[in-house]
This record gives structure tokens, C-alpha cells and sequence, in this order.
């Protein structure tokens, strides 16, 4: 008789210790899934943002480098000038309200049960990576014909080259390659 209490009491210890982890547990997992919810509908809500976005920084990228192609003469440079000036400074103030959500990547750091949020992670890299990458690439072209109008006019009528804070190319998702590099000049990759 005394065993059996002993092992009543030592089963009944051990269910204890049992259901104390396993409420834990199960308490953790509902937490997480709660979380993991959250997070699935903060970078899906904040994509869509981005999205809109970057339409409307593709809308006057793509006025900039018509302009800038319109310019690449020399005679034509100096007419469209304050033009593509303004057009660039529209487009920076852009790219600086879509760097805005590079919040976005510190959600994205692991791979999600729902599809369209790992592929609004991955297609926020490369969307980012590219914008920021054609830009600067823009402001290259743009330096360029400015320095070889330079090169042909007189002090009085030389133009001054283009600065910006993105003044280098990124790799933004660290894949080794720069998207949008060389697209201003038709030679990069992901030229449309």
C-alpha cells in the first residue's frame, strides 16, 4: 500500500511537471503563431505602401531619363538643363520616401507559410536594390554629358554636375550582383 501511494504521488508529480510544460508550451506556440500573424500582415500592409510608391517614382524616372536622352547633345544640355535639375530633385525626394521602408527588411529575415509575403519580402529587395541603383546611374549619365559640355563651352556657360546622397551603387539583398546598374545607358542588367 505505502508503494503504491509513493508511485500515485510520483505519477502524479510527474503529470504535474508534464501539463505545466506542456500548458507552456502550447502557450508559447499560440504567442507565436500570434506574432508570426502580425508580422505576415505588418509586411504585407507596409508592401502595398511601397508599392504605390514606387509607381509614382517610376512615373518621373522614367520622365528624367526621356529628358536626359532628349539631352545628350550638347546644344540640347544647357535648353533642358533646369528641367532634368527639378525632375532629379522630384525623384531623389522619391527614392528617399521609398528608403523609408527598408524597415520592411528586418521582417523579412525568414521564410513565411504564406507565399505572397515571402515574395513581397524578396520583391522589396530587388525593387529597392534597382530604384536606388538606376538612379545613381542616372546621375553618372547625367555627370557625364554635363562634363563633356563643359569640355566644349566657355566658363561663363558651363553647367554644374549633378550631386546626390545616392552616390553610389548598393547590393542591397547581397546577392553580388547591382540591379539597375548601367540601365540609364542601356547596357545593365534588368534593362525594360
Amino acid at each position: 500500500m505505502k508503494k503504491a501511494v509513493i508511485i500515485s504521488v510520483i505519477f502524479l508529480i510527474f503529470l504535474g511537471v508534464l501539463g505545466f510544460f506542456g500548458y507552456n508550451f502550447i502557450k508559447d506556440y499560440q504567442e507565436d503563431v500570434k506574432n508570426t500573424k502580425e508580422i505576415i500582415q505588418k509586411i504585407n500592409d507596409e508592401y502595398e505602401k511601397f508599392e504605390k510608391e514606387i509607381v509614382n517614382y517610376n512615373k518621373d524616372l522614367t520622365k528624367l531619363i526621356e529628358t536626359l536622352k532628349k539631352s545628350t547633345y550638347v546644344e540640347k544640355i544647357e535648353k533642358n538643363k533646369d528641367e532634368i535639375e527639378n525632375l532629379m530633385e522630384n525623384v531623389e525626394k522619391e527614392l528617399d520616401s521609398i528608403s523609408s521602408f527598408k524597415s520592411l527588411n528586418k521582417y523579412c529575415i525568414k521564410k513565411f507559410s504564406d507565399g505572397k509575403t515571402n515574395r513581397n519580402c524578396s520583391s522589396f529587395s530587388k525593387t529597392y536594390e534597382k530604384s536606388v541603383n538606376v538612379y545613381v546611374d542616372v546621375v553618372v549619365v547625367y555627370n557625364d554629358v554635363v562634363k563633356k559640355y563643359n569640355e566644349l563651352v566657355d566658363e561663363s556657360k558651363k553647367i554644374k554636375s549633378a550631386e546626390s546622397k545616392y552616390d553610389n551603387y548598393i547590393d542591397y539583398d547581397k546577392d553580388g550582383t547591382f540591379l539597375g546598374k548601367d540601365v540609364a545607358n542601356g547596357k545593365g542588367v534588368g534593362n525594360d
